[in-house]
């Protein structure tokens, strides 16, 4: 019996611990998720655009650009990029 408390003692300091450690991993994931979300977004355009013409650079400014402003920033890199 005490076998199976001090499992479920250390199976919950386990699992306190991984949330621990988990939660700011969480807060270093999302800028960088997005980071890589905004880079493929340029090179899949890029991919495209090349048949028409168009190309956007994909270098840190627009990948931040993309990555902090999302779908607006890229929309404004594109008029940007059609403006100028």
């Amino acid at each position: 019996m005490t076998d199976i408390i001090s499992y479920g003692i250390i199976i919950a300091a386990g699992l306190a611990i991984a949330l621990l450690i988990a939660y700011p991993l969480r807060i270093l994931w999302k800028p960088v998720l997005r980071c890589i979300i905004g880079a493929a977004t340029l090179i899949f355009t890029n991919l495209i655009g090349t048949a028409f013409g168009f190309s956007l650079g994909v270098n840190i400014f627009t990948v931040l650009v993309c990555a902090i402003l999302g779908v607006p920033g890229f929309t404004m890199l594109i008029l940007f990029r059609l403006l100028l």
